[in-house]
């Protein structure tokens, strides 16, 4: 009897562990990329902070670290919403041109397009909205916990690694691996961003050189950088919207040059051919595998897969 007893009650503790564990993790998931995006930026302004270190207190300095982020995340937001109204405009502007087009061509499609085109705005107006207030809450709350997490972070990045040291000292096995994921993060962290930097200066030549202006060849090449940042999203909209503007404006043979340029030099050929190769000479790891890895990472987790898969 007291053994029936005594595995029912393991059995009572068992559930409740994993109904813990589960609760934990459905809390803990709407904000793992927050918290891999605060260590990736930690990582990237540790030498910063490892600076200022030297000649002020540990604990100013990243707090000036973690102020002059956030000032850059806030001015960056600000620019975004602030140059948001002009391209509402110039897309609503195009799209009646492109209306106008086939009207012109195609008369009997008139009305039709009308419909069309009103129904599909006022959907997409609907669900604008919807969608902003679903989700202004949750942006503001994983800005919050990134913003907090990068200043903890970087503040104990050295006790940690110390710790991290210590421990694996002990175990061959885990310094080799400890030393391997150091080496991957390294490489994925520098390879990720020096491409967005790369491809936002051919970005910005191409723009310039096919007569757009020096102003908007930089709203361009840095609409390039952050959105390479985004996996999935990429740089390809923004040669693929180039050249849709340049084709509807009759500068076909524009529009093809910046459809080559950009597919071979912005994306995906580099990120198929170069991406891959680049991190595997970095990190001693085979290109198969870390392609796996980081597509299996980011179908499994979202944007932090990049950083888990390899």
């Amino acid at each position: 009897m007291k053994v029936k007893d005594l595995s029912r009650e393991r059995l009572i503790w068992i559930a409740a562990i994993v109904l813990i564990l589960y609760l934990i993790w459905f809390i803990v998931k709407q904000l793992i990329t927050p918290l891999v995006l605060s260590f990736i930026f930690a990582y990237l302004f540790r030498p910063i902070h490892k600076a200022l270190s030297k000649r002020i207190s540990r604990e100013l300095s990243s707090v000036m670290v973690t102020i002059a982020v956030l000032a850059m995340a806030i001015g960056a937001m600000v620019i975004f919403f602030c140059s948001l109204p002009r391209t509402v405009e110039l897309i609503t502007k195009e799209l009646n041109y492109m209306s106008e087009l086939i009207v012109r061509n195609f008369p009997q499609l008139k009305g039709v397009i009308s419909s069309v085109s009103a129904t599909l705005l006022l959907q997409q107006e609907a669900w604008r909205i919807l969608h902003l207030v679903r989700y202004i809450p949750k942006v503001i709350i994983q800005f919050l916990v990134f913003i907090i997490s990068f200043g903890f972070i970087l503040y104990y990045w050295e006790e940690a690694s110390l710790i991290i040291s210590r421990f694996s000292e002990e175990n061959s096995l885990i310094k080799k691996m400890v030393g391997r994921a150091d080496k991957t993060l390294y490489s994925v962290i520098n390879v990720w961003f020096t491409l967005s930097l790369i491809k936002a200066l051919l970005m910005s030549i191409l723009s310039y050189f096919l007569g757009l202006g020096s102003s908007t060849s930089m709203i361009l090449g840095t609409s390039c950088f952050f959105l390479e940042l985004l996996p999935v999203v990429g740089g390809w909209i923004v040669w693929l919207t180039l050249s849709i503007y340049l084709l509807l404006h009759g500068s076909v043979l524009y529009a093809v040059i910046a459809s080559v340029y950009g597919f071979l030099l912005i994306s995906p050929v580099p990120d198929l051919v170069l991406r891959p190769k680049m991190i595997s000479k970095g990190s001693e790891v085979n290109q198969f595998l870390l392609m796996i890895g980081m597509v299996g990472g980011l179908m499994a987790f979202g944007i932090p897969g990049l950083l888990i898969g390899p």
